[in-house]
Formats: structure tokens, sequence, C-alpha cells
């Protein structure tokens, strides 16, 4: 019932007026804070206690006030109506969300306008007469509720009526049953709802009363403005959302006795007539004869229409019966499957109706075929196999469909609506007549209850119309309540998994104070995991949550906080940072943490969870060094292909010194100019590993650079083996603009793309091979593309080209750690993103920081 519930209260409150109270109203209210209410426990459909919640009519008028008047209303619990009652004398409730005005509860309660006028039945015997006047019944006995304003009522207009009264609703109907009195008196909702539920077949409403009893809701009226607050609320509910409400509770089926006036008076018509026949026979035997004759007829006529009248009647009743019958089916659905559910259904409306077949059809997915959820023949009593029709064999029937319009066939084996079906379907199973009417859910129409009328052709009535359309809606309502099952099914899963972190102790919740040093104010009880401190020591000592932080990461982790407090944000992610636990030693934690807001907007607090990622951390840091030791195994060769010039250089020109000096042909200005070459030659070499040295340095600080100084600096190491491989070198710089970022770590990256790049174009032994960079600013990002052309990444590879271990060069002794820590670099360290497409010539790898 309680997903139910949530969707009526969802749906409602979509559509529910907002209340214009005054300043004092507001004031009040304000102080006031919450609004205690007590109830009838066990009074359904209205309302009653189940496990802790408000359930029934009243309870959705009060979500929706509650809403309206923006003040929580909390449920005080009671076992019994009487209970309630006394606490509201003691102001231990401020309301009663539901009841009717008595001179005894106006000494203690105020009473709102009327919301529910319901009717007083008679429920008696199945076997009973029909019961409309007490008057004449006042030697029996009567049921009624103990504590129900009703018995002072009929105490007043018959003083000699003999009450009995019962401390529930079931009791009395109980003692109905056993004989113990003729009949149980109350409202029609709640008589009707227990019968339905309890007692079909056995007790009947064979009467109702004059009288009516008026529901309102009740304040204390010691605070009269609260009794204005409810009065405007109601006054701002529609008649359609009482209705609606009404009807989501209860279908109570209308009582109708019989009207034998026109029959008596048609026989007493009859009887005069014949006399007068009689007397006129001795005088005028033809005459008479004739006159009788057209009296017969219409006689006849009339007694036919009554039949008629009765029959018609007595078809409404049971049809109202069995969608009784059916929303109860709806309105307490829980464990039962939405399967058994339909076929209760289907199984009802056929007897209701008289129908041979009474079927569910839902849709395929994008509606290319239906498929019977259940199929009931009323002949057979079974329910049938499961069938199904495809659109691209039925189009004209499926056409049909798609206009979610009721579908009234008379004659299916002749109407074009149906003439491709008749092979499959209409000839086989002998199908003479069909009503097809629309489920619709949230909007849409998710398939059909089809009625079908086996042997003989049926014309539909307006009565069968309007029931299937009954079960249709009930259909629906049971389809959203499994989707609701479903999905709370799906949360409580996705929240026992979240506990189970917990329990695994390496998950931290924590609850933070709005201050300078964010105290902590509550830790779950495994922080004792990371930290290395109790729950309850770190709970009271009420220590800065900062004053764990370590002391280079204080800065970012307060800034952050700062900075998503200030835009308003709902919740945020640090970004990894350090803890010192009470041994001393750092762990790595990541946190994801929610923003407490009061009414007015204003931080109350940060509420979420800590994670202990030092283990990922240390891995993490693993492969970077792995990547980074493989690069510079790569780059040693570089280094060799960047000395060789220079060292030979340097050879030549001492070897020449050397033969000159032994020739004798030294002079001053030769030896400076060859001694100037030796030392460019030598500067040029102390440059290179200066580049390397750095190009490896850890980047601990981000700093201003530019795209173009970035590759500046990677192409002073890589730039004489690409243009050494015959391989052109293009750059297309369109960005000089500063940002900051981890400058060693992208260079790093953009190195190890055009190693990439360069290994590709001769693995392949492309012709005429290139290297392209890029540079170029897309709104607010700065962007460094590196493309090639050695016809791209294959497909299958896309989805793993980035994951660890995965390397196209194996067999050449490839690592499988270069773009999967280029992308962890860019990603996680930097706050970029790293991306590969493929163009007309080959990969195209994109850094976007």
């Amino acid at each position: 019932m309680k997903p139910v519930i949530l969707i009526l209260f969802f749906v409602m409150s979509l559509f529910a007026n907002n209340v214009k109270l005054t300043e004092d109203e507001k004031s009040y209210l304000k102080g006031k804070k919450t609004i205690k209410m007590c109830v009838d426990p066990n009074w359904m459909p209205f309302e009653k206690i189940e496990n802790g919640k408000h359930i029934g009519i009243a309870s959705d008028y009060i979500r929706i006030i509650s809403k309206q008047i923006n003040t929580p209303i909390i449920l005080v619990e009671t076992l019994s109506w009487s209970e309630s009652l006394e606490k509201a004398k003691r102001r231990e409730c401020d309301i009663f969300s539901m009841a009717s005005k008595t001179k005894q509860r106006e000494e203690y309660m105020d009473f709102t306008s009327s919301y529910l006028d319901v009717p007083i039945i008679v429920a008696t015997k199945s076997s009973e007469i029909f019961i409309d006047d007490l008057k004449k019944h006042l030697d029996e006995k009567w049921g009624i509720v103990q504590g129900y304003s009703l018995i002072g009522v009929l105490k007043k207009e018959f003083p000699n009526i003999q009450i009995v009264e019962v401390k529930s609703l079931n009791e009395g109907l109980e003692k109905v049953e056993r004989g113990e009195i003729l009949g149980f008196l109350g409202n029609s909702t709640t008589v009707a709802y227990e019968i339905q539920k309890n007692f079909l077949g056995s007790i009947a409403i064979t009467g109702r009363l004059s009288n009516k009893v008026e529901f309102r809701i009740a304040t204390r009226n010691d605070e009269k403005i609260l009794n204005d607050i409810f009065n405007k609320s109601l006054l701002t509910m529609g008649s359609k959302t009482k209705q609606d409400i009404l009807n989501r509770w209860t279908n109570i089926p209308t009582m109708v006795k019989i009207d034998y006036t026109t029959l008596w008076v048609t026989i007493g018509i009859f009887i005069l007539l014949t006399l007068f026949a009689i007397l006129y026979f001795i005088n005028f035997k033809k005459t008479s004869i004739k006159i009788e004759h057209r009296l017969k007829i219409k006689l006849d006529k009339e007694v036919e229409k009554n039949r008629l009248k009765e029959e018609k009647l007595s078809h409404q009743s049971k049809l109202s019966q069995m969608l009784d019958l059916i929303s109860v089916i709806g309105t307490e659905e829980k464990s039962i499957s939405l399967k058994d559910s339909i076929k209760k259904i289907t199984k009802i409306s056929s007897e209701a109706l008289n129908i041979s077949r009474v079927s569910v059809w839902l849709y395929y997915p994008k509606k290319t075929a239906i498929y019977s959820m259940d199929i009931y023949s009323l002949g057979e009593d079974k329910h049938l196999e499961r069938f199904k029709l495809e659109a691209k064999k039925h189009p004209l029937y499926f056409k049909e469909l798609a206009k979610s319009e009721i579908l009234t066939i008379n004659d299916a084996q002749s109407s074009e609506i149906t003439k491709d079906l008749l092979i499959d379907y209409i000839i086989p199973y002998n199908v003479k007549s069909m009503l097809d009417v629309p489920i619709k859910s949230e909007g849409k129409v998710i398939g059909f209850v089809s009625n079908k009328q086996i042997n003989n052709i049926k014309k539909w009535s307006q009565d069968e119309i309007d029931f299937s359309k009954a079960m249709a809606n009930t259909i629906a309502l049971l389809w959203e309540i499994d989707k609701q099952k479903k999905a709370d099914a799906k949360l409580q899963k996705e929240q026992n998994m979240l506990l189970s972190l917990f329990d695994t102790g390496y998950v931290v919740l924590f609850k933070w104070s709005n201050d300078e040093k964010f105290h902590i104010k509550t830790v779950s009880s495994n922080v004792v995991n990371i930290f290395e401190y109790s729950k309850e020591k770190l709970e009271l000592e009420k220590k800065s949550y900062f004053s764990y932080i370590h002391k280079d990461d204080v800065g970012m982790v307060s800034s952050e906080i700062a900075q998503a407090s200030k835009v308003g944000d709902k919740y945020f992610k640090h970004k990894p940072y350090r803890v010192i636990n009470k041994s001393g030693k750092t762990r790595w934690v990541l946190d994801y943490t929610t923003i407490e807001r009061d009414e007015n907007g204003d931080i109350s607090g940060y509420f979420g969870i800590i994670a202990d990622i030092t283990e990922l951390k240390e891995k993490d840091n693993q492969l970077i060094q792995q990547s980074r030791l493989a690069q510079m195994g790569e780059m040693i060769g570089m280094i060799a292909h960047q000395w060789r010039q220079p060292l030979s250089a340097i050879s030549s020109r001492s070897a020449s010194l050397k033969i000159k000096a032994q020739l004798g042909k030294l002079d001053k200005d030769l030896i400076m100019r060859e001694v100037d070459y030796i030392n460019q030659y030598s500067q040029h070499l102390s440059q290179t590993i200066n580049d390397f040295r750095d190009f490896f340095k850890k980047t601990k600080n981000k700093k201003r650079v530019t795209f173009n100084g970035l590759i500046k600096d990677v192409l002073n190491i890589i730039e004489i083996s690409i243009i050494n491989q015959n391989i052109k070198l293009i750059q297309n710089l369109n960005c000089n603009e500063s940002f900051e970022t981890y400058s060693n770590e992208v260079k790093q990256v953009v190195l190890n793309l055009l190693k990439n790049a360069e290994d590709v174009v001769l693995e392949k032994e492309i012709i005429d091979p290139y290297i392209k960079i890029s540079t170029y600013k897309e709104n607010d990002n700065y962007i460094l593309e590196v493309s090639d052309n050695a016809g791209g990444v294959p497909e299958s590879f896309m989805d793993k080209i980035f994951d660890p271990y995965f390397s196209t060069k194996l067999e050449k002794d490839g690592t499988g750690l270069g773009l999967y820590m280029s992308k962890t670099i860019i990603e996680n360290h930097c706050e970029g993103k790293l991306t590969v497409l493929n163009n007309q010539d080959g990969a195209v790898f994109k850094i976007s920081l």
C-alpha cells in the first residue's frame, strides 16, 4: 500500500495550491514547528496506523495540508479511538485528522468545515430484506462502534433504539454474522470496505438511512488560530482532488432499492379494469373482449418493461460489486505479484460481464508486437497460454490500436479493422465480437484490456465499456505499483551495498559542523580503521577535522569547501588528500560531501563519506613510476642520438688540433676558434643532460605555462629522433595563452604521444609519414592534439586503448602502461581530458585542459 500512497501523494501535491496565510498565522506555525496529530488507528479506508505510518483517505488530506502550510504534521500513535480522544483532552495531540462534530468533543476541540460527507448504511446478513426505516425495527439490536458520534444522533432520533456498542467495525460485523445482532450501522465507506475484505458473501449492505456523517478536521480549542489555518487549507482543495483521493481508496457500490410502485399500480389498474370488463361483459360481451385484449397487451408491456428494468438494475449491481472486488485487489496489492493480480481481475471481469474471454495485452518495446499477459476463458475456467501478435503481420489492427482509443467491434469476422487477424486469430478461435480498452500509465499506452465473445455476435453496452475502463485503470495502477516495488527493491539493494561498505571498515560516515574549523559532530564507529581514534573519543573531544589533515593539504581542502559553499553546490568531491593518523602515518583519503542547508538556505553542516584510498594511491604511484622508467629506457636511445653529432664534432676538432700541433702549424687565432667550437658542443651536451633531468622531476605545485613552451621543451628531446627517421613534423600552434597546470606531467604525456606516433608510422612503413602537433582554444578549454597518418586505431581497440597493460606493441617490448598513465595524469592529476578518435588519415589524441 505504501507505494500506492506515495504515488498518489506525489501526483496530488503537484496540483496542490499554496495557502495564503496571515503574518500572525505564519508566525504561529514558525513557533509551533510541528503539529501533533491523533487518528483512529483502525478505521479503513478512512485511516489506519500501519507499521507506525498513517494511511488512508485522511492521510492524503493531511499530507497535502502539511505541504501547503510547510509544517510537519507528526503522528501520535494510539491503540484505539478512545485512547485518541483521551490524548486530545490532555492536549497530547493538536488535531484529529478526521472526526465528526459532537457537543462532548466541542468542549475541547474546534471543527473545520466538512470535507467529506458519507451516508449511514445498514449492514445485515445477505439473506435479510432491504431496510430503509429503523422505526420498524426498534425492537432489534443494532451494532455501532464505541465512542462514535452516530450513537448520540440515533438515540436522539430514536430514544428506544437498542444499541450494542462494539470495539471495532470488524467485531460488529462478526456479531451480525453470528446472529447476535440484526445489523450494523455505520458509514458506507468503511462498512463496504470491511465487507469486501472479510465478509463478502455472508454480509451485505441492505439499507441506507437519511442520516449522513460529516467528517471534519478537529483542532484544539485553546489555539483558535490553528482552526483558521486548516480551514483555509481545505478550502484551497478542488473537488477533483477530493474525488481523486476518494477514488484511490474505495469504490463504494450504489445500493439500489427496487421500486415496485409501477408494477403494483399496473396490477391495481389491471384488477380495476378487469372488474370493469366483467361488468361490461354482461351488457357488451364483444366490446369487453376487445378491451380486455388491449389491456392484456398493455399489461404485458408494462410487466416486460419492469422485468427489463429489474434485470438492468441487477446487472448494474453485479457489475458494481465486481468493480469493488477489483478495486480491493488494486488497493491492497502488497506481496502478490503483478501477474497473479491480473489473473484475479480477468477472472472476476469475465464472470461479471459473462464474456467468453477477458485478456490483458501489453506492448513490446517500440510497439513492434503485443503479447497476452493473461487470457481467461470462462467456458474452460482456466488461464490460457501466452499469445503474441506482430505489428508487421497485422498492420490494420495495429493502426487502430495506435489511436489509443476504445475499440468496439461487434462483428469481428466482417470488420475491416480485424481483417488481417482472421487467419491467425479470429477464425481459429471463433471470435465474434471484440472490445479493446487502452491501459495508460504516465500518459502512455502500455497495452489494453480485451473482451472477446466467442460463437455469437455481441453488441457492447455502455455499462460493459465503463466496466472495462475501470478495469484498465486498476491494471494501470497495479503496473505503477509493480514499477515502484521494483524501484524500491533496487534502491534497497543499493542501500544494502552501501551499508556493506561501512561493514568492511574503510568507508567512514561523517558529519562536520559549519564553523571555521569544521569541528567533528559525529562519525561512524569504523573511523578507527583510518584514524586509529575511536568514535567516542573523536565525538567527545570535538576537535577540528582540519587538525587531522596533512598540513600541505589543508589549504586545498579548505579552498574546495569554500568554493562549493559559495556557488551553492548541493554536494562536492575533494581531490585526494592526506590525513595523519594516531601513529603518525599518512593515509590517502577521498570524501564525497553533501552540504546541508536550513529553511533559509544557510549552511547548517556537512554530511558525507570518507574512503581510504591509500592502497590505490600507492598502486597508482607504482604504475606512474613504472611508466616513467619505461620512458627513461626509451630516452637513453634519444640521448645517444642527441650526443652523437656533438661528440663526433669534438673528436674531429681535437684530432685536427693535434695534427696541426705536430706539423707546427698552430697559431693563437686557430686555437681560440677551435676551443670555442669545442666549448659550444660541450654546452650543448650539458644542456641536453639538464633537459632530461628536469623532465623527470615531479612537479609539486601548479605553475603558469603555455602549450607553445611545453611543446618546445618536449621537441628539444625528441625532435632529432623524429627528423632522423625522415618523419615530417608539422606544427600548427594557435594557442599561446597561459594557464595553470603541472607542467612536467603534461610534458611527459606529450612526449609519450609523440613517441607512440613515431613508433606506429615506422612500424607500418608509411610512405611520406608525418606527425602533426596542433594547439587551439575551444570555449574555456586549452586544446593540444597529436595526430599522424598511420591509418588510425582499430575499432576493436577503441574501448580498451587506455586500459592498463593493454598494448599493440607487446611483441616489441611494449609495457601497456603509456596511454593508461597518460590518461591518469591528465584526468586525475591535471583535471583535464584525454581522448582519441580517428580522422581520414589516422589517429588523433586530444588533450583538453
